[in-house]
Formats: C-alpha cells, sequence, structure tokens
C-alpha cells in the first residue's frame, strides 16, 4: 500500500505540473487562490488512517497539493511580475540615462566647439604677445641709436657754437 502511494502521488505530482503548465498557456491571470484552501487536510495522505474513504482522502489530498502546487505557481508568477516590473523600471530609468547621456553630450559639443574658440583666440593673442615683445625690443635698440645721435649732434652744436663764440668774444674784446 505504500509504494502505491508514492507512486501515486509521484503521477500526482507530475499531473499538477502539466495542469499548471497547460493552465499558464491558457489563462495565465486564472484567478487566486488563497492560502487557506490549500493548508487543510495533507497531514493525512498516505497513511491509511481513513480505510472506508481512501479514495476520497485521495482525491481531497490531490485537490489540496493541486492548491498548494498553484499557490507555488502564484508565488512564482509574483516573483515573475515582480522581476518584470523591475525590468520594466530598468527599462525606462535606461531610456532617461540616454537621454540625459545625449543632452551631455549636445552640451560637450557647443562646449567643445566655444572652448575650440577660445583656445583660438588665445593662441592668436600669444602670437601678437610675441610679435608685440619683438617690436618692444626693436624699438628699445632704436631708441637707443636715437639718444646716442641726439646726444653727437648735441655735441656738435655746442661745438660749432663754442667755435662761433670765441672768435666774435675775442674780435669784440680787440675793438674795445
Amino acid at each position: 500500500m505504500e509504494r502505491s502511494s508514492q507512486t501515486v502521488a509521484a503521477e500526482l505530482k507530475k499531473a499538477v505540473v502539466e495542469f499548471k503548465t497547460t493552465s499558464r498557456r491558457y489563462d495565465p491571470s486564472g484567478p487566486p487562490l488563497t492560502a487557506s484552501a490549500s493548508a487543510g487536510g495533507s497531514s493525512d495522505f498516505g497513511n491509511g488512517a481513513d480505510q472506508r474513504g481512501g479514495r476520497q482522502a485521495q482525491v481531497q489530498q490531490s485537490g489540496d497539493v493541486v492548491l498548494e502546487m498553484k499557490d507555488f505557481g502564484e508565488v512564482d508568477m509574483a516573483i515573475l511580475e515582480e522581476r518584470n516590473q523591475d525590468a520594466h523600471a530598468i527599462l525606462v530609468e535606461s531610456k532617461q540615462l540616454n537621454e540625459t547621456m545625449q543632452d551631455l553630450a549636445g552640451l560637450v559639443q557647443e562646449q567643445s566647439e566655444q572652448i575650440q574658440a577660445i583656445d583660438g583666440h588665445v593662441t592668436t593673442t600669444a602670437e601678437r604677445v610675441d610679435r608685440g615683445n619683438t617690436h618692444l625690443e626693436d624699438a628699445t635698440v632704436l631708441q637707443k641709436a636715437a639718444r646716442k645721435k641726439q646726444c653727437c649732434i648735441l655735441g656738435i652744436v655746442v661745438v660749432i657754437l663754442i667755435a662761433i663764440c670765441i672768435p666774435v668774444i675775442l674780435s669784440q674784446s680787440n675793438s674795445s
């Protein structure tokens, strides 16, 4: 009797699994079962306590097993639904992240153009400063040369004035 009970239980589990997969194919949203419906009468299975209603007890037990398996199916469905919701949330967040990254890429591109323009201006300014420094050095050299020329011209003028003034003073002192 014990061996046949185990065989019946194994076949019942196999049938429940087939039923579960078939019912999911045709009606995945089926009516929910409560845990209280699956809790009753499972302790009498296979112990032969009720000889007269053995078949009825087995039918009752098989119904309880089906209900328990359905509860497991509901738990699995709840887990799958939660995973589906999480996956959907990740999808939405990844789309938002993608949009943000595209916006950021646009800003970087725009700022990159501005930075390149600024870099060009800095390069041009550096070249002009170098040319200005060269011009200042040239101007310093030219200014020194010009001062030297002025000093020479002033010296020549002073010598000429002295040369003109001395004979004029001497001629006036002799005439007086």
